[in-house]
């Protein structure tokens, strides 16, 4: 209405401008010319004088108006009644006046004026004013009066009395949680009932800001009260998939068009514009309040000490780390994080405040203390988004989802998941601390984006839980491949599908495309990372979940279902040796079990000796003895305190639990100090800033063992030293005590030896070894237990092999893969000379070592026209910027000068074993198949075989012959070992469908590498 009054004014004013700017004065008539008139005299009549009028002069008296007010408000202030009035004044030059009061019946009159000065040009820019005015009651009878500001009504009226005075009449909403229970459409034609209300929730804040649950989804955003007014403005929100039947959408929608509010009795009804219908919410509870924290016992307890990792090669360190709790908050933008405290295993950094996002990390994250912490905020959603991993990874679909994959935690999820490739489960070893899981390859968006090299970076993602189903582990790491194209190469097919409205087919026909291809396709190779995940160990974690506890029988779902009224009476034990105990009423019997690994998976049961006492009417000893023999798999339900096992053919379960209450944790850890305690560890190697990476010779010369104590005993050389150490975390310092004297070789490295560790200030471990960093950057002491010092796996040789450029990391952009490697490579000859393939050119030059420092001289070079994407003279700068060199891991690498960077080469010979793997039998592989084809070493008999090479594809309907190649590193063959292939092709959960039964002999003793021909057996 206020919109329509301004047009009108416009145009009334609009009239009135042109009107005057188009009038002309009228002329006065004058007479015709006559003829030359005959001058005669006129007599002159006497006339009355007439006053010549005076110019008119502009008044200086200032122009007095009424004052436009937008609101007037009364509130009740140190005893005495205030209005505050708010407009907008017309221009710069108009000011407030006089301010009067009057009092017609029940009405408080208050009149505003304006001046305005009549001489003066102002400029035409509205101008905010306000003002508090006293309302002047003193003399005034008691009741209840209505204030009026140049005609515009206050909100609340004034009440005088003490029978009168104002009460708390406005209901406060702020704060409490407001369950939506249902939707009253003004027309009858969309109501709606919410059946889980508890999932879509609003609550104001004291700050004008709201946060809203709908759903699987958290949103922020503001808003704004005004009396009975209210409007929400949405702000940033996370975007997952709730599923079809959800109302999250319907939700917000009508959120947005909020208009009004008023209460009904204990309910809030928001009424929407233009009388669309009401949203009534009842009372869920004061925020912060649902789900209060309540005493729990601590069940399980890791810490970073417990931890070790392998990471197969990959050119980067890695650190466990205590991460204290970060409290549930939802007042940032894109919506609400919080994490108890947890650990993380970092590489590359040492510290959490390092991390730049997007870099590799992995959690471990305690389920029950995770969920706990959101729930105590009335949020449920990481409780949903932990049953969706839960649900995904003990039953991965076929074919598997190709977006809105269930990710942990929140603060590395950055949008939609849109993208899901190369979606399993993850292999793991027989000591991983984590067997059930899945892993993909995706990516967080929040607006569609095709897939591409050098658009939004794509992650490995692993999601599952520890053995115990206690504790969430959760990995990301970054990862690209040469064969994704360019946002050039597909931006304009990706808009012309989403003009159509395609955009989902366009994606979908990408993830088919990048999902054909190989794993080793990927940089780091996909096998690499999931050989990674499943390196994790936990000191003391179980293999399979059910094992520890005493687990009691509480109920029977089945077609006659019962609750056990006595569960104590019926226990369930695992011990770790492959036995089971059962006590079985007033009976116990015990017998062997074998189990999968992980929180899932199948298992058996071969009773063996019970007593045989009569346990009376009501008993259920011979169907809980009896059940065993027939109960085929188990299920661990998070968060690793009730047990599923399930009869065959869809016949129900049988569930426990453990009668124990309590949540698993992780602590601080006592420090490294308590792995190294005890043992003998002799010094391996060196390095610092000068000289680089320094092997000790005969490192048996040189070791120390910590006590228990607070003692050392040190070897050095030809003399024993003792002193004592102290530790405080990874903070440690030695002070030696009394020495021999004797006179060591001349080169004896014992004084130096003795030096180092008296300048040594931090500890830590990896890969089982021990490392003391020294003062001032003093350099880095090395240490492997004794014995284990020369089982080292041998290195490439330095010259002679030729190196590809991997990876290059810096302080400024991280770690950073290098596409293409093949494009850039080096060999270093035994004459001093470096043969350089730099992209499309060749450069020849001349290098130099010396105690692990190297100094490039690049020489003639040809001069080719690179492509536009070659890193050709990033590559030669680097490499004349060399200045220490080390080799780790079967890699190469190049410590640049002045931090400038790490390069890291692997060697670029590669070799390749080639076939095809067909069968004999009629039978089609589901779309879903997986050829998986390794190369392993199997010389030792009575050891497991070690894997040299791996390739695996997903069929995607290709039927037999399946063609494979396998790659795999010529330098570490050697000739006297036998390698051969294995082969398994499974379904896409997994289930081994043929496999090789007959030995394969491949490269070596004159064995085939090429055109080879498999032949394998089904399994069933």
């Amino acid at each position: 209405m206020k919109k329509l009054l301004i047009l009108v004014l416009f145009g009334a004013l609009a009239v009135t401008i042109a009107a005057c700017g188009g009038q002309t004065p009228t002329p006065t008539p004058q007479p015709e010319p006559t003829a030359e008139p005959v001058e005669e005299p006129t007599a002159v009549p006497e006339v009355e004088p007439t006053l010549v009028p005076e110019k008119e002069t502009v008044s200086t008296e200032p122009i007095i108006g009424v004052a436009p007010v937008d609101s007037a408000t009364v509130t009740f202030e140190n005893e005495q009644w205030v209005v505050a009035v708010e407009g907008n004044l017309p221009d710069g030059c108009t000011e407030i006046g006089e301010i009067t009061q009057s009092v017609d019946g029940n009405i408080i009159k208050v009149e505003v004026s304006t001046t305005r000065p009549a001489d003066m040009m102002c400029t035409q820019v509205i101008t905010p004013y306000s003002e508090s005015v006293i309302l002047e009651t003193a003399d005034m009878p008691n009741g209840e009066y209505t204030v009026e500001v140049n005609g515009v009504a206050a909100t609340e009226p004034v009440v005088l009395g003490e029978e009168h005075m104002p009460q708390e009449t406005a209901v406060d909403i702020t704060n409490t949680v407001w369950q939506w229970a249902e939707f009253q459409d003004t027309a009858e034609l969309n109501d709606i009932t919410v059946d889980n209300p508890e999932n879509y929730t609003i609550t104001f804040l004291a700050d004008d800001q709201v946060s809203i649950k709908a759903d699987c989804n958290m949103v922020n955003g503001s808003y704004t009260l005004d009396g009975s007014s209210l409007t929400i403005q949405l702000g940033p929100s996370t975007m997952a998939f709730c599923g079809e039947e959800s109302l999250d959408q319907q939700f917000l929608e009508k959120l947005g068009f909020v208009a009004t509010y008023v209460m009904d009795g204990e309910n809030l009804v928001m009424n929407l514009q233009a009388d669309a219908g009401n949203m009534i919410f009842a009372n869920g509870g004061p925020a912060g309040e649902a789900g209060a924290d309540t005493a729990v016992t601590v069940r399980t307890t890791i810490d970073p000490g417990m931890v070790r990792l392998d990471t197969q090669g990959l050119p980067i360190s890695w650190q466990a780390v205590y991460v204290p709790e970060t409290p549930y908050d939802q007042s940032q933008p894109p919506g609400p994080k919080g994490l108890p405290a947890h650990i993380e295993i970092l590489f590359g950094v040492t510290d959490p405040a390092q991390r730049r996002p997007g870099d590799p990390v992995m959690y471990i994250i305690p389920v029950a203390a995770y969920e706990a912490m959101w729930q105590a905020n009335g949020n449920d959603s990481v409780t949903t988004t932990m049953a969706g991993i839960y649900q995904t990874t003990t039953v991965l679909t076929s074919p598997p989802p190709t977006t809105n994959m269930p990710v942990l935690p929140v603060e590395e999820v950055g949008g939609k998941n849109d993208v899901a490739l190369y979606v399993s489960r993850a292999t793991s070893d027989e000591n991983s601390a984590s067997k059930s899981g899945y892993r993909f390859v995706g990516r967080f968006a929040q607006d569609a984006n095709p897939i591409t090299s050098d658009g939004l970076p794509l992650q490995y993602i692993y999601q599952g839980f520890t053995n115990d189903g206690q504790y969430l582990v959760s990995f990301f790491y970054p990862v690209t491949s040469s064969a994704l194209p360019t946002n050039a190469d597909v931006n304009d097919a990706f808009n012309e599908a989403v003009s159509a409205g395609k955009t989902e087919e366009f994606l979908a026909q990408q993830i088919e495309e990048i999902n054909s291809l190989s794993p080793s396709d990927w940089e780091p190779d996909l096998a690499t990372l999931d050989a990674l995940v499943g390196s994790l160990q936990i000191e003391g974690m179980v293999s399979s979940g059910p094992i520890g506890p005493e687990w009691q029988w509480v109920r029977s779902e089945r077609t006659d279902s019962f609750a056990v009224e006595n569960p104590e009476l019926y226990t369930l034990t695992y011990d770790a040796d492959g036995t089971f105990a059962l006590k079985a009423d007033c009976n116990n019997v015990s017998g062997d079990y074998t189990m999968d690994s992980g929180i899932f998976g199948s298992v058996q049961h071969q009773p063996g000796p019970s007593t045989l006492a009569e346990c009376g009417e009501g008993s259920r000893y011979d169907y809980f003895v009896n059940m065993f023999p027939a109960l085929q798999n188990y299920k661990v339900r998070l968060p690793g305190d009730e047990l599923e096992l399930i009869w065959p053919a869809d016949g129900g379960s049988e569930f426990f639990q453990n009668p124990v209450p309590g949540i698993a944790v992780v602590a601080e850890s006592a420090g490294p100090i308590s792995k190294v305690v005890g043992k003998t560890w002799q010094w391996v190697s060196f390095s610092d800033p000068a000289n680089g990476l320094q092997d000790i010779p005969e490192p048996e010369r040189y070791e120390m063992v910590l006590n228990e104590d607070g003692s050392i005993n040190v070897k050095a050389d030809c003399n024993q030293v003792s002193g004592s150490y102290t530790v405080e975390g990874s903070a440690i310092e030695i002070t030696f005590g009394p020495s021999t004297l004797a006179a060591c070789p001349e080169d004896s490295l014992g004084d130096q030896f003795v030096q180092d560790l008296s300048f040594a200030r931090i500890l830590f471990l990896q890969d089982g070894d021990l490392f003391f960093d020294l003062m001032a950057d003093g350099g880095t002491m090395r240490f492997s237990e004794s014995g284990s010092a020369a089982a080292e796996s041998e290195e490439p040789p330095l010259t002679g092999t030729p190196w590809k450029w991997v990876t290059f990391s810096d302080p400024v952009n991280g770690l950073q893969t290098i596409p293409e490697a093949d494009r850039y490579q080096m060999t270093l000859n035994e004459d001093g000379s470096i043969n350089i393939q730099a992209d499309c050119n060749q450069v020849n030059g001349t290098y130099t070592l010396e105690d692990g420092s190297i100094e490039i001289i690049l020489g003639p070079s040809t001069l080719a026209a690179c492509p536009e994407d070659s890193l050709a003279d990033q590559f030669l700068q680097n490499l004349t910027n060399a200045r220490i060199y080390f080799a780790q891991d079967g890699s190469l690498f190049f410590d640049l000068l002045a931090d400038g960077g790490t390069m890291r080469f692997d060697p670029a010979t590669q070799g390749e074993v080639t076939g095809t793997v067909t069968y004999m039998v009629r039978s089609a592989l589901p779309n879903d198949a997986v050829l998986t084809v390794q190369i392993q070493d199997t010389s030792l008999a009575d050891a497991p075989a070690t894997v040299m090479g791996e390739s695996w594809y997903v069929t995607g309907g290709a039927q037999v012959p399946l063609p494979f190649a396998v790659a795999y590193n010529p330098e570490f063959i050697q000739d006297n070992h036998t390698y051969t292939l294995s082969v398994r092709i499974t379904d896409g959960d997994d289930n081994l469908l043929f496999i090789n039964d007959t030995s394969i002999p491949v490269i070596t003793n004159g064995n085939p590498t090429t055109d080879i021909e498999v032949v394998v057996v089904p399994t069933g």
